[in-house]
C-alpha cells in the first residue's frame, strides 16, 4: 500500500518527501527524496486517469509505469 500526501509518499519501505509539484502536460512532476530500505532521490510523473492514477518514474529504465487505484 502507497499512501500519497501533500508533500510524502509513503509505504511499508520507505518514506518520501515530494517537492511542490509542477503541471506537466496532463499531470504533475514531483522530486521524490526517500528514506528506508535505500536512500533515493527519483523524478515521478504523477497522471490521472479515471479512477487509477499512473505513476511514472522519470529516470528509471525498468519498471517505470505503475497504476495506483484508490482504496474504498
Amino acid at each position: 500500500m502507497i499512501t500519497i500526501g501533500e508533500a510524502q509518499l509513503t509505504s511499508r519501505n520507505y518514506s518520501c518527501a515530494m517537492t511542490t509539484p509542477e503541471v506537466n502536460g496532463e499531470g504533475w512532476l514531483v522530486t521524490l527524496e526517500c528514506t528506508g530500505e535505500n536512500d533515493v532521490t527519483e523524478r515521478v510523473r504523477f497522471v490521472p486517469d479515471e479512477e487509477k492514477l499512473k505513476l511514472n518514474y522519470i529516470d528509471r529504465t525498468e519498471r517505470n509505469d505503475e497504476r495506483l487505484v484508490r482504496c474504498p
